[in-house]
């Protein structure tokens, strides 16, 4: 996903910086809808941000979880406007369909997890997406555990 929207960003002035998890990270996920979800979210962040914007992508774990983070130093959204973005047919671009976020919102549920928006005016947009690990990774971890 990185490689595809690298050139993109790169067009309009920007950067992504991606930080992995050190752990093995597995979740049940139909990879096409989450090359979607990703895709979805780092053009919108492109789009939102003036020249020489910074999107940062952020893999991590916790014992039931894989989170990902993408943030944006864009103009952010405002409050107003935060509780509509993930509506259908909602949008703030001239050339928007309002589909997006809304789709990108019906992949994470169909994978059981969590999508959070936090946006701060000036600073910019932060989506966190929460999705249950595979039950192998909680063996793993016991197995590990137990040295």
């Amino acid at each position: 996903m990185i490689s595809l929207m690298e050139s993109e960003a790169t067009r309009f002035g920007h950067e992504i910086h991606y930080q992995e998890s050190l752990d093995a990270i597995f979740v049940l996920m139909d990879q096409d809808k989450m090359i979607q979800l990703l895709l979805n979210l780092v053009k919108n962040a492109c789009e939102a941000m003036e020249e020489n914007g910074l999107v940062q992508i952020k893999l991590s774990r916790d014992l039931k979880n894989a989170t990902f983070v993408i943030a944006d130093n864009g103009p952010g959204i405002p409050e107003d406007q935060l509780e509509k973005i993930f509506h259908p047919f909602y949008t703030t671009k001239e050339s928007g369909t309002g589909l997006g976020l809304s789709i990108c919102y019906k992949i994470v549920q169909d994978h059981q997890g969590t999508f959070e928006v936090e946006s701060e005016l000036n600073l910019g947009t932060r989506f966190i997406i929460t999705m249950p690990l595979a039950m192998g990774n909680t063996v793993m971890l016991d197995k590990a555990a137990q040295g």
